[in-house]
């Protein structure tokens, strides 16, 4: 309960939003997020503008439900994720990005 308590505080989200910018900017850089870990470059940089829109909802004060921030913070970190080079199905970046973004519209309208 307490990571799910920090993942969603504000300080949390805006190191999951940091994250997300940082992934386009290697992307954009034609970089590797480390010496083992590499980006799937066409993958973010088709998602520029999703990623750039969740990054930005992230910073708001209104809360995001943990599952979304659960989820970017996967897609921007894991290895797993498909925006790594052997991670997921390369489609799933931009499934997930839509799902989320859904989500985010979603929970705004409740509030």
């Amino acid at each position: 309960m307490l990571r799910a308590s920090r993942l969603s505080s504000l300080p949390g989200r805006r190191e999951i939003a940091a994250a997300l910018e940082a992934l386009i900017i290697l992307a954009e850089q034609d970089r590797a997020a480390s010496p083992y870990l590499r980006i799937r470059r066409r993958v973010v940089l088709d998602q520029h503008d999703t990623l750039l829109e969740l990054a930005a909802h992230l910073r708001e004060p209104e809360p995001v439900s943990v599952a979304v921030v659960a989820t970017l913070a996967w897609l921007a970190k894991d290895g797993a994720s498909p925006v790594y080079v052997g991670g997921s199905d390369p489609a799933g970046a931009a499934d997930t990005a839509a799902l989320c973004g859904c989500a985010l519209r979603r929970d705004r309208e409740r509030l």
